[in-house]
């Protein structure tokens, strides 16, 4: 903790916050991030009185600019997306329930936890029109390890926003997507909830 204290020692922290684990430079948003937790980790040893005060308040260093464009190369279109999800939806029963997690991440932007923890009962899909979903809450996938639980996937609050059930406009077209065994719009197979790689 003494040497964090020291300005080129914090200097280098931060250097190589900034670079993967093949040295090039990861993406502003992974520095950005990984600076907040190292500030936050500084902020509690403070509170613990190892240290007097934050040191990274006091190292200037410039913040890389997160990229705020999509390229529209790299992105699946409607049309494609349509014939994905259809490819999918044909793999056999597990297919459609994929088909159902997949097509709610991406007609409705949903993160993988949301997806996971959404009940069907938070669905209101009209004859015509646009439907609504009503997302209780979250539950991305940490790892048994690592949960307050003991499972692979604990049930949070919606991330960066308030607890409650913000709506979020579903296009009317979408079928009524299945239900897995617990009752949820996943992707699940015999009560196995579906496993997303976030490395990948």
């Amino acid at each position: 903790m003494i040497d964090l204290a020291r300005p080129e020692v914090l200097r280098a922290v931060l250097a190589a916050l900034g670079r993967r684990l093949d040295g090039q430079l990861a993406a502003a948003s992974t520095s950005h991030r990984k600076r907040a937790v190292l500030h936050n980790a500084l902020e509690y040893a403070v509170e613990r009185q190892l240290l007097s005060a934050n040191p990274l308040t006091a190292v200037r260093v410039r913040a890389r600019r997160a990229v705020e464009e999509v390229d529209r190369r790299v992105v699946v279109n409607p049309e494609q997306a349509g014939r994905l999800l259809a490819a999918v939806g044909r793999q056999g029963e597990s297919g459609k329930r994929l088909a159902a997690f997949f097509g709610l991440m991406y007609y409705a932007a949903l993160r993988p936890g949301e997806a996971a923890q959404l009940p069907t009962s938070a669905l209101h899909i009209p004859a015509e029109g646009w439907g609504q979903l009503f997302l209780p809450g979250s539950a991305p996938t940490t790892g048994a390890a690592w949960s307050d639980s003991g499972r692979r996937r604990d049930e949070r609050g919606l991330k960066h926003r308030p607890r409650g059930n913000p709506p979020r406009p579903l296009p009317s077209a979408a079928d009524s997507p299945p239900k897995g065994p617990s009752g949820r719009v996943r992707g699940e197979s015999q009560g196995t909830p579906v496993r997303i790689d976030a490395r990948r």
